[in-house]
């Protein structure tokens, strides 16, 4: 059991939270606040998809790529949730007093992962799991999906309490929350263990650069959005990863003509539009999403240890990174260098999102917690 709850809380700690995910909510059939909240829907999955058996268990040992998803009815009410792993799903009600899944499964709902890779910001109406549509660019007439049945007409049992599921889940959560806050706060140091070249250590070194790492015309800092952003390390991440490649004549992915501040500030603008406010747990499908929109072709793999960062480096090709300071305090950066020491100290040279340059260097783990890092590649 402790082994399971572990797993829920590395989840959590990998899921992407943002403030308009949990908005308006329908409710059910009592009057208290049945709101379901990130982690319970993570909860109501796991109690569907987990199994001791090997054969029948869809519970992933490892996650990336998680999505969660609000889906609505047509007055623009949140009645389930969808919850994406890379190959397996599930649609939670939004129901506490009844946090049953409404269908599970390997794969995708099909209609669902259509509406997200084809439309960058959807507002998906869930009416049941074969009437499912983007009301922000549906050709249904308004007046028309609105006479339509909803998801508690359709299954008006979801709305019903359900006593046992609703203990059992309840039970859970709290030893979840228990186990949360006896687990040590990692670091909290504020600056993530960023070093400068005065704090690295004297003696000999093996080193390597990105092309083109000391043009600091093509970057872009958190504050130069403050007065539009908030928690945008991810959207700012995503920005310097465009217009390093724009620099390297990729020049689409540039929202102006040259890399003036208003030109930065428009391919931030479009870019904010597809990755939002954190925090951030994933950026690879707004990254993918964003390119590709612009004509561009990028690759990306993961790079999930110190070695593949290297070689990535080695290869030309920056990383994004996702680090971690305290439980819900991460920072997304980019990896440009490296740098080994004769007495076996390993450095990488980042871009921290935070100065305009990438004179700065994070030695793993040290300072902060490393989540996981991708390479990107046209």
């Amino acid at each position: 059991m402790i082994k399971n709850l572990k797993k829920i809380i590395s989840l959590c700690l990998a899921v992407s939270i943002t403030s308009t995910a949990f908005g308006n909510v329908a409710m059910a059939a009592s009057d208290e606040n049945t709101n379901m909240d990130e982690l319970d829907v993570i909860l109501a999955s796991h109690n569907v998809m987990h199994s001791e058996n090997g054969e029948e268990n869809l519970w992933p040992e490892t996650i990336s790529n998680l999505e969660m998803i609000p889906l609505h009815n047509s007055a623009g009410d949140i009645v389930a949730y969808y919850l994406s792993f890379p190959d397996q799903y599930a649609v939670i009600n939004n129901n506490l007093e009844n946090p049953a899944a409404i269908e599970f499964g390997e794969g995708d709902n099909d209609i669902i992962r259509e509406i997200l890779d084809n439309n960058t910001a959807p507002h998906i109406v869930y009416n049941n799991p074969f009437e499912i549509y983007d009301s922000n660019n549906s050709m249904i007439v308004r007046s028309s999906y609105e006479e339509q049945l909803d998801l508690y007409e359709y299954f008006p049992d979801l709305e019903e309490e359900n006593t046992t599921l609703a203990e059992e889940h309840l039970q859970k959560r709290a030893a979840i929350e228990n186990l949360m806050e006896s687990m040590p706060v990692p670091y909290n140091s504020g600056d993530y263990g960023f070093l400068t070249p005065s704090m690295l250590p004297s003696g000999t070194y093996t080193s390597d650069n990105i092309p083109n790492v000391n043009n600091t015309s093509w970057m872009v800092v958190t504050s130069d959005f403050s007065d539009i952003a908030n928690n945008h390390c991810a959207a700012t991440a995503v920005t310097n990863l465009a217009l390093y490649y724009a620099a390297q004549g990729y020049s689409s992915l540039n929202m102006g003509s040259d890399f003036s501040s208003k030109s930065k500030r428009a391919t931030f603008e479009a870019v904010h539009k597809l990755v939002g406010n954190g925090p951030k747990a994933t950026i690879e499908r707004e990254i993918l999403t964003y390119f590709r929109g612009k004509g561009c072709e990028i690759k990306c793999a993961s790079a999930s240890s110190y070695r593949a960062v290297k070689d990535a480096v080695s290869d030309g090709h920056p990383c994004t990174l996702l680090l971690e300071n305290s439980l819900l305090d991460w920072h997304w950066i980019l990896s440009v260098g490296y740098r080994e020491y004769s007495s076996g100290e390993k450095y990488i040279r980042i871009m921290d999102g935070w100065n305009r340059n990438t004179n700065r260097y994070y030695r793993p783990n040290i300072g902060s917690n490393w989540m996981f890092a991708e390479e990107f590649w046209m």
